[in-house]
């Protein structure tokens, strides 16, 4: 075999292992739905900017703008069926931007409608809105690095992730996503680390046992992989497809 031949099969092997990962992530987040908001969510910190306690009427108008999401979207698949009721989820968002004076929680609502929309800038530019208020809210970072993430602005997406773990070290959604980034960049034994705590977390979780065994066969370490991997298989059957 040439060298030249040599050189482009060893470029080939890096590029394919990136893309089995970007792959990976994309259908777990496609399955999820990308990114998940509990309704109500409200941040107590010592930070006293992401201190929020909105009057009633507006917890209700976010209890109706996130039911009305919800009737627009697949459970199952995270898919939006119905854009009408997104658009008009954002106009009631719209209006507690205009009405609260700390509307951090309604910016990230309305930045992760943009999202499901499909509006990546206008999602960006709400978490943004969101982050300045709010620097230590661990969901928006969260949200924020999965556009890093689209971008492929790896560094900023490890940062975020980081942050929100930092934040909220029992996010789960943020561990996962970080220990990708790692992944991505070959720094395989970070993120096997990194779902490892996930693990602790949540320790019948098959997608980070899947992630785990397919970190090891990249590091050559197949029998490892392989206990991992049917662990995964063991609990979610589906992901041998």
């Amino acid at each position: 075999m040439s060298d030249k031949v040599t050189l482009s099969a060893f470029g080939c092997i890096r590029k394919c292992t990136v893309v089995k990962w970007i792959a990976l992530v994309l259908l777990f987040l496609w399955q999820t739905g990308a990114a998940q908001l509990p309704p109500g969510r409200i941040v107590r910190s010592e930070n006293p900017r992401c201190h929020s306690d909105p009057p009633l009427i507006t917890e209700m108008m976010s209890w109706f703008a996130w039911h009305i999401e919800n009737l627009g979207m697949d459970k199952e698949t995270g898919i939006v069926t119905d854009s009408a009721r997104l658009r008009l989820a954002i106009w009631v968002y719209s209006r507690i931007i205009q009405k609260h004076p700390d509307p951090y929680l309604a910016y990230g609502s309305r930045g992760l409608t943009y999202f499901r929309l499909g509006d990546y800038e206008r999602a960006f530019s709400d978490y943004q809105q969101a982050l300045d208020i709010c620097p230590e809210d661990a969901w928006t970072l969260s949200n924020i690095g999965y556009i890093y993430f689209i971008r492929g602005e790896m560094q900023h997406a490890e940062k975020v992730y980081a942050d929100a773990i930092l934040y909220d070290p029992e996010f789960l959604d943020a561990r996962r996503n970080l220990g990708v980034i790692f992944a991505l960049q070959k720094r395989f034994g970070e993120a096997i680390e990194e779902w490892k705590e996930g693990l602790k977390i949540d320790p019948e979780n098959a997608i980070l046992m899947f992630y785990i065994g397919n970190a090891y066969k990249d590091l050559g370490l197949n029998d490892v992989s392989n206990e991992w991997l049917e662990k995964a298989y063991r609990l979610k059957p589906g992901l041998k497809k």
